[in-house]
């Protein structure tokens, strides 16, 4: 029942709701159904940016996309450095050394 919840728990359930219809895609091996679910988090739910940007950038990593990972992590570090920078920063390591990626500065 979400009649009564704050914005911040109805944002959390909605963040919930679209990490779960984006797992449920990637496990189907529909992933751009799962980008696209992404996608449209990061439009409608802007209190989780940094969130869906993080997880945007952990799929496109997944999918050997390292321009558009590395583009995702950065902008989730950013925006909430104090729950992402941790997270995003040995991927960001990884990309930077073993991918195309590499050629690109800090």
């Amino acid at each position: 029942d979400t009649d009564f919840a704050s914005p911040d728990q109805r944002a959390a359930h909605l963040t919930r709701a679209y990490d779960g219809l984006a797992f449920n895609a990637r496990a189907q091996k529909q992933f751009t159904q799962a980008e696209a679910i992404y996608l449209e988090a990061l439009q409608r739910l802007p209190a989780a940016r940094a969130h869906f940007h993080f997880q945007l950038g952990r799929h496109y990593h997944q999918a050997g996309r390292p321009f558009a990972a590395r583009m995702h992590l950065t902008q989730a570090a950013t925006l909430d450095s104090a729950s992402f920078a941790g997270l995003a920063g040995p991927i960001l390591q990884e990309l930077q050394q073993q991918s195309p990626a590499c050629v690109i500065r800090r």
